[in-house]
């Protein structure tokens, strides 16, 4: 209740804070309390989150945006949505933070709809902020680094003893039901939605846009080969074998010899309200576990859900999410306090189902991204705030949210099969 409603102003890292002081006054171990603090994925996040800075502060990922949208030769609003789809999975790999991407992305949407003609109410507006908005979210739960989703539920499950999460695994296991829903998405709330999509601009406004830039400076270049090499670190970890903390820390420590990241920056680069909220949300699953919580809700739940489980795992996780998006308006702050829950249960699961872990990864990252209302999604806030009045119209971002949560059932259901084929069901 703290973290949804913030009485007196209290951030999340306070109210934190207050959960793990009450923690160890119960009698929960230090160790166990603050175990978060002390796990891989912390020093995973915490270098992260600087990649975000550094595409921000350095005008890259503004320049990545612009430079797409200049080659489009005869804009129309169906090839604007998929450029825009493009500059998010290209800035979903450059940094795993979304509330970046989506301060990056939001201007240039509203920009680009004050360019096309696209007035304040109407629908291509709105369908073209929140296309924007959806890409800047979404494609990067495809993959590991893709969100800050990845470090974190990495930690979980290394909390409830399902080990490390290998970055191909992830991809194994997300990357269709992800990228299906985006498709699907995109798509159809296009369809839905029902823009006219009748543009005002031609190439040549996009490229004077571009021009106003400048020439690329050379700590975009450093930034952008700094964050590409991690990247491809990550995805050929089994033959350096380092880490990704390690490949994060290192990252890290270059954007600071090269000044791109100085040390004024350090207290104020990125939001370590944040960072201590999710250290202290990373011990959940030693707190739950030395508790007795995690045995109490294995015991109350696994039974009920036995029947369906265990004769069709695939109707039980449809069900599951639509579970899921009922209480995302709950847990309308980050949806992390439900990640620490699952996670919790996911092992049982396992041995008593069948269901592998990894298929909970795509679910529980798409889960969260549901925005039936913004406020029931952090990063919806986030965009709002940057676009202010000049966004989207409550009525068509409605219409949105539907064809997302239709689409997340439809690309699970499709994804089934091919789950069933990588042996994730026994």
């Amino acid at each position: 209740m703290l973290w949804v409603r913030k009485p007196f102003g209290l951030p999340l890292s306070v109210t934190a804070l207050i959960f793990l002081t009450a923690c160890v006054c119960i009698g929960v171990p230090v160790q166990a309390a603050f175990s978060g603090f002390a796990s891989g994925a912390i020093w995973t996040l915490i270098p992260a989150l600087f990649f975000g800075f550094a595409l921000s502060s350095t005008g890259l990922g503004r320049r990545i945006a612009y430079y797409l949208l200049m080659r489009v030769k005869y804009p129309t609003l169906p090839k604007l949505l998929a450029v825009f789809c493009l500059v998010g999975i290209i800035l979903s790999l450059l940094t795993p933070s979304m509330t970046v991407r989506v301060v990056i992305i939001a201007p240039i949407a509203m920009s680009c709809a004050d360019i096309c003609g696209f007035g304040r109410g109407t629908k291509e507006r709105s369908v073209l902020t929140i296309t924007v908005w959806l890409a800047a979210v979404v494609p990067g739960a495809a993959w590991l680094t893709g969100s800050l989703n990845g470090p974190l539920l990495t930690g979980m499950y290394e909390a409830v003893g399902l080990g490390e999460i290998a970055f191909s695994d992830w991809l194994r296991a997300s990357i269709l039901p992800v990228i299906l829903t985006v498709f699907l998405t995109v798509v159809f709330g296009y369809l839905v939605t029902g823009p006219k999509g009748e543009l005002t601009a031609d190439r040549s406004v996009f490229m004077a846009a571009f021009s106003e830039i400048g020439a690329i400076k050379k700590t975009e270049i450093i930034t952008a080969v700094v964050l590409v090499c991690c990247f491809v670190m990550f995805t050929i970890r089994g033959l350096h074998g380092l880490p990704d903390a390690a490949v994060c820390l290192i990252g890290f420590i270059v954007l600071f010899i090269f000044g791109i990241i100085r040390t004024e920056n350090l207290g104020t680069g990125i939001s370590w309200d944040l960072v201590i909220f999710l250290g202290a949300v990373l011990g959940f699953g030693a707190v739950f576990e030395h508790t007795g919580l995690s045995t109490l809700l294995i015991g109350v739940i696994t039974p009920a859900v036995a029947p369906v489980a265990s004769s069709s795992p695939g109707l039980f996780l449809l069900l599951a999410v639509i579970v899921m998006f009922v209480w995302r308006f709950v847990d309308i702050a980050t949806f992390v306090p439900t990640f620490a829950i699952i996670t919790a249960m996911i092992p049982v699961f396992f041995r008593e189902f069948g269901i592998n872990p990894l298929v909970w990864l795509p679910i529980l990252t798409l889960a969260q991204s549901t925005f039936l209302m913004s406020y029931t999604n952090f990063f919806a806030l986030v965009a709002e705030r940057s676009m202010g009045e000049d966004g989207w119209e409550t009525k068509t971002f409605f219409k949105y949210s539907l064809v997302y949560c239709v689409a997340v059932l439809a690309a699970v259901a499709v994804s089934l099969p091919y789950w069933t084929a990588q042996g994730f069901f026994a």
